[in-house]
């Protein structure tokens, strides 16, 4: 990093400059919670913002403390993402658990990911192959159940622009009513 800080101007504008500045920015911010930790805590943050409102005048007793607002609330780190049981690794790992590493399903969906293989399968109009998943209970995951019906739907949109699709309107319909239940 110290030797691409000189020729910043150069690397301005590119993917190499973008990055520079990121982990500028990064170090910085990293640096800034190390001279400060305490800023960063949430009780600390709370006796920040209670001290701005007698500030203001308002006064923070008559009503609702902040830190028993704060208590009551989800944490700050949840609030920004998903559950901790509905993060993308969680997830991985169960379906990896589903998975048989030596099936040809299994290979492929170690190499790519399931919402890929089911785009694939969706666009070879190959609804049969997208039915055994969901039965045999290989594509089980919410989400890619909704993208095969939403997938579905929008097909099912346009059999009268594609006339291959139409001859696969039956099975497009029972596979989305499948991926509904």
């Amino acid at each position: 990093q110290r030797e691409l800080l000189p020729k910043i101007p150069e690397l301005n504008n590119n993917p190499i400059g973008r990055m520079v500045n990121i982990l500028v920015m990064i170090e910085e911010f990293v640096r800034m919670m190390n001279n400060n930790p305490n800023d960063f805590e949430e009780g600390s943050r709370s006796q920040a913002m209670e001290d701005i409102l007698v500030a203001k005048g308002d006064n923070p007793t008559k009503e609702k403390s902040i830190s028993d607002e704060s208590s009551k609330s989800t944490p700050l780190s949840s609030s920004f993402g998903p559950a901790l049981s509905q993060r993308a690794t969680d997830r991985m790992a169960t379906q990896e658990a589903n998975l048989n590493p030596n099936s040809p399903w299994g290979r492929m969906a170690s190499k790519f990911s399931i919402e890929f293989l089911l785009r694939v399968h969706l666009r070879k109009c190959e609804f049969e192959t997208v039915r055994k998943l969901i039965t045999s209970g290989r594509v089980a995951d919410e989400v890619n159940l909704r993208l095969i019906r939403d997938s579905l739907l929008k097909m099912e949109k346009n059999i009268n622009v594609d006339k291959v699709l139409a001859s696969y309107l039956e099975e497009m319909i029972e596979l989305r009513r499948l991926a509904q239940r």
